[in-house]
Order: C-alpha cells, then structure tokens, then sequence
C-alpha cells in the first residue's frame, strides 16, 4: 500500500530540518550520511521493517514498537544520569525530583485489520 520511499518521507516531515532525507536515497533505500546518529537509527528501523511483507498495519505497529523501546531506553538512561547527576553537591534538585517522571506517553493506536 504505502513505499518504503513514502513512509520515510512521511516521518522526515517531522523530523527536526527534515534531515531524516540524509539517510535515504530517491528510491527510499538507506544511504550512509555522517553526524546525526538518531536519524540514522530511524531510518534503519523504518527499512527494516519495510522490507518484511504483510499487513501494513502490522508494519506500522512494528515501527511503532521499535520506536517506542528506543524511547523507554532513553529515558532509562536520562534516569541513570539524572541519579548521578544529583550527588553532585548543591546540585540535588537541578535535574527535578527524582519521583518526576521524563515521559509523556505517546500512544500510537494502529489497529490491526486485513488492510495489505
């Protein structure tokens, strides 16, 4: 239903700069590109998961997924440099309390029927 060319295309009209184009081609193939790693990394999950045949939905779903675990990660890794963070002296609260929480869910609700 939808290329790989026009997924990504969809997702760099909200990257930062659309920058996201860096990292692939016309055809929507992935392309080398220095500097902007998370871009990249994007890209790659996107491709990744373009070419695997199916439901589009299902597709979507998986693209969603990837891209939710990286952002749990992250904000794993926020919470352990926050924690580090706030041993320095006089600087406890400057990252907030340690019971806030980074994350504003985003939900992303595909729901899955026989759409190809």
């Amino acid at each position: 239903m939808f290329t790989r060319k026009q997924i990504l295309d969809a997702a760099n009209q909200y990257y930062p700069d659309s920058y996201l184009a860096n990292y692939y081609n016309e055809s929507g193939q992935p392309k080398e590109s220095g500097g902007d790693k998370l871009a990249d990394f994007i890209v790659s999950e996107i491709s990744e998961v373009c070419d695997v045949q199916g439901n589009i939905v299902a597709r979507f779903n998986d693209i969603r997924d990837r891209l939710e675990d990286a952002i749990d990660e992250i904000y794993l890794v926020l919470d352990g440099l926050k924690d580090l963070h706030n041993q320095i002296p006089g600087h406890e609260e400057c990252w907030g309390d340690e019971d806030e929480d980074y994350e504003d869910e985003v939900i992303l609700d595909f729901e899955e029927d026989d759409h190809e």
